[in-house]
C-alpha cells in the first residue's frame, strides 16, 4: 500500500469512527430510556426541537454549535463530542495497527460495542446482559480467528477468561467485605471475563494496568472538582442563610450519587489498548528483559 493510498484509508477510518460513534451516542441517550433508537430523528431533550442534517454532523456540529442547542440555547454538555472523538481515534489506531486485514473488522465491532457499553455505565451505572452475551460472542469469535490463523494458542485465550472472571470476582468481593457495600458490579467481572477471552491472559495484564493508572488519574481530578463544588457550597450557604444551606446539603448528596465510580469506561479503554497494543507491548518488554 503505497503512503498516499495508507493515508486516505486512515483519514477514512477515522471519519468512520466518528459517523458509528455518532449513532453510539444515540443508542446511549435513548436505550436506557426505552426509547426508540430509530426514530424520531435527532432532536433536543429541552424544547423538541427537530436538529437539521447540518447539526449532526459529527464533531464539527457540537464545535460550531458550541455544545449548545441552537433553537433554545440548551448546553449539550461535551460527552458527544468526547465520545465521537473516541470513536473516531479508537478506528484509526485500529487501522494503523492491522491495516486492511480481517482484524481491522474485529477492532472495529469491538470499540464500538465496549464504547456504548462504556457510555451507558458512565451515565447510568449499569450494563446490559444482551451487551455483555454479544462481547462475549465477539470475544470468543476473535479468538477463534485467531487460533485458526495460527496467531495465538487457545488455551491462552481459556485461561484468559477464566482469570479476568475469577481475579475480579475476587475483588468485588473482598470490597464488599470491606466497604460493607457494592463496590464493583456484576457486569465490571462479566465484561473482565470476556476481555480475558478477547485478549489471553498475557495482554489482560497490559489492560488492568492500563484501566488503573486512566482509572485513578480520572477519578482524583473528579474527586478534586467535586471537593472544591462542595467547598463553594458550603460558603455560598453561610453567606446566603440556612434555607440556602440546607439546598446546598441536597445539592452535595447529590454529589454523592454522582461519584459512584463507574469501572466501565476505564476497563474497555484498557480492553481496546490491550487488543491493539497488547502484543507488540509485551513483545518490546519481553526484549527488554532478555
Amino acid at each position: 500500500m503505497t503512503g498516499g493510498l495508507r493515508a486516505l484509508c486512515a483519514i477514512f477510518a477515522f471519519l468512520l469512527g466518528c459517523v458509528f460513534f455518532s449513532f453510539g451516542g444515540v443508542v446511549v441517550a435513548r436505550l436506557p430510556r426505552g426509547e426508540s433508537i430509530v426514530s424520531p430523528g435527532s432532536h433536543c431533550d429541552r424544547c423538541g426541537r427537530t436538529l437539521k442534517w447540518y447539526e449532526n454532523i459529527p464533531l464539527v456540529s457540537w464545535l460550531l454549535q458550541r455544545g449548545r442547542c441552537r433553537g433554545c440555547g440548551e448546553k449539550i454538555g461535551a460527552f458527544p463530542f468526547l465520545f465521537e472523538l473516541f470513536g473516531g481515534l479508537g478506528f484509526l489506531a485500529a487501522f494503523l495497527r492491522f491495516g486492511l486485514a480481517p482484524e481491522t473488522l474485529f477492532a472495529f465491532a469491538v470499540i464500538w460495542l465496549v464504547g456504548v457499553m462504556a457510555g451507558i455505565d458512565w451515565e447510568n451505572h449499569f450494563a446490559y446482559d444482551g451487551m455483555q452475551i454479544a462481547y462475549f460472542l465477539l470475544s470468543a469469535g476473535y479468538a477463534l480467528f485467531l487460533c485458526l490463523a495460527r496467531e495465538g494458542r487457545w488455551s491462552d485465550f481459556v485461561i484468559g477468561g477464566v482469570a479476568g472472571f475469577a481475579v475480579f470476582l475476587l475483588i468485588k468481593g473482598v470490597g464488599r467485605l470491606i466497604a460493607r457495600r457494592e463496590c464493583m458490579g456484576m457486569g465490571d467481572v462479566l465484561f473482565m471475563g470476556s476481555t480475558g477471552v478477547l485478549v489471553g491472559w498475557k495482554a489482560l495484564l497490559f489492560c488492568v494496568l492500563v484501566a488503573s493508572v486512566v482509572g485513578a488519574i480520572v477519578e482524583l481530578v473528579r474527586e478534586r472538582l467535586h471537593a472544591r463544588r462542595r467547598g463553594q457550597g458550603r460558603q455560598q450557604g453561610a453567606a446566603d442563610g440556612s434555607g440556602a444551606q440546607c439546598a446546598k446539603d441536597i445539592g452535595e448528596e447529590s454529589d454523592e450519587k454522582e461519584r459512584e465510580v463507574a469501572f466501565l469506561p476505564y476497563l474497555a479503554l484498557g480492553a481496546v489498548a490491550a487488543m491493539l497494543f497488547g502484543a507488540p507491548v509485551l513483545a518490546w518488554y519481553l526484549g527488554v528483559l532478555a
